[in-house]
């Protein structure tokens, strides 16, 4: 049926920018777990390595560290993406300005007793 693949075709195009917002930052989070996880592999970390290869269930143990770590990483760049969003891309400083300097607190006046 080709009018039902142009349908779906441009219902595809129509995914709203804050979910294409957080999807993709949710996968450079993830593709940054995967180098991770990989670098701790090559530099055997802990012995990591080796238990997975030795392992009877390595395939299932590199899997769930993966998902562990893909789930950590992809929510935390995806936390703080939206955090940032308020922030301006840099401060905007006056050349010559001053910063402003916090008021001064009175102290309590010392009872001597």
């Amino acid at each position: 049926m080709p009018g039902q693949t142009s349908r779906l075709r441009a219902a595809g195009r129509r995914v709203p920018p804050h979910v294409r917002f957080l999807v993709g930052h949710a996968l450079i989070g993830i593709a940054v777990g995967v180098l991770f996880v990989a670098a701790i592999l090559a530099l055997d970390i802990a012995g990591l390595r080796g238990l997975i290869l030795r392992g009877a269930d390595g395939a299932l143990a590199l899997g769930l560290l993966l998902f562990g770590v893909s789930v950590t990483f992809g929510s935390a760049a995806m936390g703080a993406a939206v955090m940032g969003l308020g922030a301006p891309a840099r401060p905007t400083r006056q050349p010559g300005a001053r910063l402003p300097l916090p008021a001064p607190v009175p102290l309590p006046a010392r009872r001597r007793g």
